[in-house]
């Protein structure tokens, strides 16, 4: 049963929004099987081999100084989480005998 194309009496056939490279969303992972060759055009741009390296934006000594820095978050962090797994040890202890 072949569907019939709707007509409309105010469409003049132009197209507002092209949606022909538009496809669903894959749920199961990030990449999408049904890709495009469209997007396998070299880019105008030359993208960076490195794109983590920041070695021409920060110093040795700023680099290191935030890596001392997230290492000391996360140990206040680790800090706070023992106390009060401690604390909820000796609560449960206390009650229990």
């Amino acid at each position: 049963m072949a569907r019939n194309k709707k007509t409309y009496s105010d469409d003049d056939g132009r197209t507002i929004a092209d949606m022909s490279g538009v496809s669903r969303p894959n749920l199961w992972s990030f990449r999408s099987p049904f890709t495009s060759s469209d997007d396998t055009e070299p880019s105008q741009e030359k993208k960076p081999d490195r794109p983590w390296d920041t070695s021409g934006q920060l110093s040795r000594r700023e680099r290191r100084m935030f890596i001392i820095g997230a290492l000391g978050a996360a140990l206040l962090l680790c800090m706070i989480l023992g106390v009060c797994f401690a604390v909820a040890i000796l609560i449960i202890g206390r009650s229990l005998f």
